[in-house]
């Protein structure tokens, strides 16, 4: 099954070499959010752990991740899913709406 997501494109400085044209650069679109409690129920649904275990687990791979970006480390989920060190700041802030 193809994986779709929404996108659109942005006008940006060249940051690699700034005396160059501005290039265009992917943007993702949120097509809404989930929260752990969520994530925890749709887990359990296709699993055999109970969503109590589940919470648990999501719970200390959050805060692995929030330590590992303390450290400046990249986190990497799986084959497409890369978690960078300037996330940490967004993360670790006060939530935006």
């Amino acid at each position: 099954m193809a994986k779709v997501f929404s996108f659109t494109s942005v006008l940006r400085k060249n940051m690699m070499e700034k005396d160059k044209p501005d290039l265009y650069y992917a943007l993702a679109k949120s097509s809404g959010e989930i929260d752990i409690d969520e994530m925890a129920e749709r887990i359990q649904r296709s699993s055999t752990v109970n969503w109590a275990d589940v919470v648990c687990v999501l719970r200390a791979l959050q805060t692995e991740m929030i330590d590992s970006f303390k450290k400046g480390e990249i986190v990497r989920l799986g084959i497409s899913v890369r978690f960078m060190s300037l996330c940490a700041a967004t993360a670790y802030s006060s939530r935006r709406t």
